[in-house]
């Protein structure tokens, strides 16, 4: 029997808008799922960020907030490849930030097998919760909980 654990899940939030990312990241930790956000600037940030990582042994984000537009944003996309062994047991997890669903290309990225869909900015907490959840999936040995209700039933 497969022991279950919370998914108190570590984001990363990559976007070179700075207005967005302040509000972003206020909402994502706003989010009962959520224990922590990674900010990153650029693609190439958020790069050097998971290479530092995974050679360090430390922890890798459960789900990826990526703006391709960010600077690098698209080739960051491609070189999550090249991650996909230190993200085992399960691929990297990325949702595309978009201004809008019309964009040019879109079905195409969704066709990348590392993202599970778009979220229109501005990025809010329910989105994050909601992504969270789907995220699950595949994952039947974690329940998402969060971190508050856990520590209570720990009592």
């Amino acid at each position: 029997m497969a022991i279950c654990r919370p998914l108190h899940a570590l984001v990363m939030l990559v976007d070179d808008e700075a207005e967005h990312v302040a509000l972003a990241a206020a909402e994502l930790k706003r989010c009962p799922y959520v224990r922590g956000v990674i900010q990153a600037s650029s693609g190439t940030e958020a790069k050097a960020l998971l290479e530092e990582r995974g050679q360090s042994g430390g922890e890798l984000p459960d789900l990826i907030f990526l703006d391709l537009h960010a600077h690098g944003g698209l080739e960051l996309l491609e070189d999550l490849r090249e991650f996909e062994p230190v993200f085992r047991p399960s691929a990297p997890r990325v949702m595309v930030l978009s201004r809008s669903l019309a964009e040019p290309g879109r079905m195409q990225v969704l066709e990348h097998p590392f993202v599970i869909d778009y979220v229109i900015k501005p990025l809010m907490a329910y989105d994050a919760s909601r992504v969270l959840k789907r995220t699950r999936r595949g994952r039947p040995n974690l329940r998402l909980v969060p971190p508050a209700k856990e520590k209570k039933k720990a009592s």
